[in-house]
């Protein structure tokens, strides 16, 4: 007679065969017992008829762990000795000689991620690391997308957002304030805590005469740290936006801060006034030579200091390379001084135009799939669109009503969605018709920059 029976045994009246050739590490048993804990116990434990195990010792481990008094099984008592073997091994076996789909399970992966609601912890129930399902994913984007159309930048022209506008872009949001003020953060994040932050803040140099172009495009003056402060005053600068940001940030957070050589000590200096722990320096290097004085420069800066000493734990998808996920503290990736139909065009709406994948790269180092992450110099929007092509959320502050505008407007080119203002509902076109701005094509007297 076929075993069709659940009972609910004593935990204590079910036992582990002694000789199971089927090891349980500590990782899965601690997966498999997050996933009873969400979802159930939905797979009885198999055993004999004196309560050994033939399947399911995995699960058995699971539920000691989660301190369970009673698990479902099923009894196989019309099983011989023989075929009780038999069948302990084949439950372990018949799985591995299966394989994967590789692009069905990246769809799967994609749908999953694309839920606006989606609960980070969700993922957890499939078992697989971020890294892995990131790269599944990725495995995707490599087909369908071209990191040069996500990198574009839309022209810029006479701002349609003022100070305190809010835009909702799909899961982001977007926040046209100053990111040295404390209300700025209530506002935009509204009790939330972010789980990484990446900034590119202006370096306290000039503009003019340090932005490449050939003297082709010519920029205006970042509104703060454009070459007008002291060394002191540029670190008090820094460290007023960073104790906000890691206010606003989860203990353990990683904070990413793009800074140039000669300014490195006054971001040291700042980082350090407000306890965030310096863990490493990264270095983009681009695929070409900009301009330079002496060598010409194809490197910049990416510091990155944690929330937290070492009791304190990140986010770490990297694990050096264990799941697939292999990065070291070089980053090569093709700067907009590549030689490329529209590189002018970038230059003209940003003068320090950084690649997508080079921050989606970084968040998705130290976040989950449906984590949030925090630009407090959001500039032309490159840390939304990194975070949207990652499956996370991405929070920005700027300044400069350009600079939020071509964000917006870079965001609905990608998505072909409507960002909403917050304050009022309406559709971006709306309150660009409503506050009587030509649209950005009939003009080209702006330009961008950080971010």
């Amino acid at each position: 007679m076929l075993a069709s029976v659940i009972e609910h045994l004593p935990i204590t009246a079910v036992a582990a065969y002694e000789r199971n050739p089927r090891d349980h590490d500590d990782r899965q048993v601690n997966k498999l017992a997050g996933i009873i804990r969400a979802v159930g116990f939905l797979v009885p434990i198999v055993v004999d008829h004196a309560g050994i195990v033939i399947a399911g010792h995995g699960r058995l481990a699971a539920a000691k762990e989660l301190g369970l008094r009673t698990v479902p099984v099923i009894r196989a008592g019309h099983l011989s000795p023989h075929q009780v073997q038999a069948f302990r091994l084949a439950d372990n076996r018949i799985g591995e000689l299966s394989s994967w789909n590789k692009t069905a399970l990246a769809l799967e992966f994609k749908a999953l991620t694309e839920a606006v609601d989606l609960d980070p912890d969700i993922l957890e129930l499939t078992a697989f690391e971020t890294a892995e399902i990131d790269l599944h994913i990725h495995s995707l984007d490599e087909h369908d997308s071209c990191p040069d159309k996500a990198d574009t930048l839309p022209e810029p022209g006479p701002a349609v957002s003022q100070l305190g506008d809010l835009w909702i872009m799909g899961a982001h949001r977007l926040l046209c304030a100053s990111s040295l003020e404390p209300h700025s953060y209530d506002l935009l994040l509204q009790g939330h805590e972010v789980r990484a932050v990446w900034s590119d803040p202006p370096y306290n140099v000039a503009v003019s005469g340090h932005v490449c172009g050939l003297g082709q495009v010519q920029h205006r003056e970042f509104a703060m740290a454009s070459g007008e402060m002291s060394e002191d005053e540029f670190a008090g600068f820094l460290a007023s936006y960073l104790a906000l940001a890691k206010q606003h940030s989860l203990p353990g957070s990683l904070h990413y801060v793009c800074m140039d050589g000669p300014h490195a000590l006054e971001l040291l200096s700042a980082a350090r006034r407000v306890d965030l722990r310096f863990k490493v320096t990264c270095t983009w290097a681009k695929t070409n030579a900009g301009m330079g004085s002496f060598y010409r420069q194809q490197t910049e800066f990416v510091h990155v200091f944690k929330n937290g000493g070492d009791e304190v734990p990140h986010v770490n998808n990297v694990q050096l390379g264990k799941y697939g996920r292999y990065r070291t503290t070089l980053w090569t990736y093709a700067g907009v001084n590549t030689f490329r139909k529209g590189r002018m065009d970038d230059l003209q709406a940003h003068p320090t135009v950084k690649p997508w994948a080079l921050v989606a790269d970084a968040i998705k180092d130290c976040t989950r799939v449906g984590d949030s992450v925090l630009d407090c110099f959001c500039g032309s929007g490159t840390t939304l669109i990194a975070a949207e092509k990652a499956r996370r959320i991405g929070y920005g502050i700027e300044l400069d009503p350009v600079y939020v505008d071509v964000a917006v407007r870079r965001w609905q080119a990608l998505t072909g969605q409507d960002a909403a203002h917050a304050q009022t509902g309406q559709s971006f076109a709306a309150m660009q018709a409503e506050r009587c701005v030509p649209p950005a094509a009939a003009t080209n007297d702006a330009e961008v920059r950080h971010g």
